[in-house]
C-alpha cells in the first residue's frame, strides 16, 4: 500500500464486510459462487484459552499486545481510505 499507492483500487474490513461483498471487489460476477468457495476455505478460529495467552506473549501480556495490533490496524485503515480517496480524485481529474 505504501510501496505502490497508486495501484490502490479498494480498501475493506474482513471483520464486517460478508463474502458476497468481498466476492464483488475481487472481481467474481455471482456472489454466491464466491460465498461458497469463501465458507468451504474459511475456518472459524477457537477462542483463546488460557493457555494460550501464556503461548503466545510473555507473562500473559496478551491485552497490550492485543491494543497494540488494534492500534496498528486502525493507522492501516485509516490510511487506505485516505490513498484510496486521493486515487479517485486523481482518477477523476484526469479523466476531465
Amino acid at each position: 500500500m505504501m510501496i505502490y499507492p497508486d495501484r490502490l483500487v479498494a480498501c475493506w474490513e474482513a471483520d464486517t464486510e460478508t463474502p458476497k461483498d468481498l466476492g464483488l471487489q475481487f472481481g467474481w460476477t455471482n456472489p454466491d459462487d464466491f460465498e461458497e468457495a469463501y465458507n468451504k476455505l474459511f475456518i472459524v478460529p477457537s477462542p483463546i484459552t488460557a493457555d494460550d495467552r501464556t503461548e503466545i506473549t510473555k507473562d500473559d501480556h496478551l491485552k497490550v499486545y492485543m491494543d497494540g495490533m488494534v492500534a496498528s490496524n486502525n493507522r492501516i485503515k485509516e490510511l487506505c481510505y485516505q490513498q484510496l480517496e486521493r486515487n479517485q480524485q486523481a482518477k477523476v481529474s484526469t479523466v476531465e
